[in-house]
């Protein structure tokens, strides 16, 4: 590997680095599994959006391609799926986002049983934790027949990326224990999610 295909990776991992230090700047706080999220817009009213979850007693209530966000900053709207809501949406395609499941604990473990001369090394636990995060990826596209290249914004450090699935697909992901979350946007697409 020449030095200015070093330099350049090196410069995409700081970024990286970088994103996830303004996540827990920004008040990030740890989910169950050990991962971060942020701050929620329904409790926060300085975060909050028009992207109102419908009420799941009202199973006649659709959500359709329609409705949008009127928020100047903000031409989308994002729900939070799960299979009762997926059933009221009207399109046979959806754009998501899936956060998978990864153990951090057992990642670092790992790492440190692999790398004990390393474990002050941050350049090579952010390759290893993004190595760990695209193989937890491929593993669930290609048990999908998902196209990795049909992925955007991928985010391997949090095994985190976008795609348009169809309903059956999203239904049968909502169901594999290696998904924490599906959140479906309707309007233009979002780029580069917190995931």
């Amino acid at each position: 590997m020449n030095f200015k295909a070093i330099k350049t990776m090196f410069s995409a991992i700081w970024l990286c680095a970088i994103v996830a230090s303004v996540f827990a700047l920004a008040g990030c706080s740890e989910k169950e599994n050990g991962r971060y999220e942020m701050p929620s817009c329904e409790s926060n009213e300085e975060y909050s959006t028009n992207s109102e979850m419908p009420s799941a007693d009202s199973p006649s209530e659709t959500i359709s391609e329609d409705q949008t966000n009127s928020d100047e900053h903000q031409s989308y709207k994002e729900f939070r799926l799960d299979q009762q809501l997926l059933k009221t949406v009207e399109q046979e395609k959806l754009y998501v986002k899936l956060d998978l499941r990864m153990d951090d604990e057992a990642i670092r473990n790992e790492y440190e049983n692999k790398y004990p001369n390393l474990l002050e090394d941050n350049y090579h636990w952010f390759s290893f934790l993004c190595k760990s995060g695209d193989k937890i990826i491929r593993e669930l596209v290609s048990d999908y027949n998902i196209a990795y290249d049909d992925l955007t914004d991928v985010l391997d450090f949090t095994a985190c990326f976008c795609c348009e699935l169809d309903k059956d697909t999203v239904s049968s992901l909502l169901d594999d224990p290696r998904v924490y979350e599906i959140v479906y946007f309707i309007g233009e697409h979002p780029i580069a999610q917190d995931c």
